[in-house]
């Protein structure tokens, strides 16, 4: 938890510092954030995104070894499948973060080699932040409403068998007053 307190103080020691220009951060100056005509943010900014990414990429693969793993023996393990499905979501929002953070950088690098804001790239990073929140709707939103949908299809249609003892959707959920004692 201590982390962004060491390196914000990391950033207004290096500041005042007497090294070069290009690697000061330049916040507080002529800018609010980082400056764009220097490699700051590139060092530490997307190096510090680059570094957590690294480590979410091997945390994400050992989870998944592990959980295919446990599958190996106990391949009936609706546990397991549920985590491993939780894990495949997971896994579509590490590649929508790895994305904008690429493409984040990239357009770093064209800003402080071109000095004009004015590139593809910086259209592009600006366009794939403002949708890097409808994207995290549609993998953890619309994939649990479209299996509702599903099952209250199936469940209609007599693909699947009403059991009295189990609820498939929210229409069938009863509440009665001895679950609130």
């Amino acid at each position: 938890m201590g982390v962004p307190l060491v390196m914000t103080l990391l950033l207004i020691i290096l500041e005042y510092s007497n090294i070069s220009i290009e690697y000061k951060s330049g916040i507080g100056g002529d800018y609010c954030w980082f400056s764009p005509s220097n490699w700051s943010a590139l060092i530490y900014l997307f190096g510090m995104n680059g570094i957590l990414l690294c480590l979410d990429v091997s945390f994400y693969l050992v989870v998944l070894l592990a959980l295919k793993a446990a599958l190996k023996w106990q391949p009936d393990s609706k546990d397991h499948l549920q985590q491993l499905k939780f894990a495949h979501q997971y896994g579509l929002l590490l590649l929508a973060m790895i994305i904008v953070c690429l493409i984040d950088a990239i357009a770093n690098i064209k800003s402080v080699r071109q000095a004009s804001d004015e590139h593809l790239w910086f259209y592009l990073s600006s366009f794939v932040s403002a949708i890097n929140g409808f994207v995290i709707f549609v993998i953890f939103g619309l994939g649990p409403l479209r299996k509702w949908r599903h099952q209250r299809f199936c469940l209609r249609s007599g693909y699947i068998r009403e059991d009295p003892n189990t609820t498939t959707d929210f229409e069938n959920i009863e509440i009665s007053p001895k679950d609130f004692s």
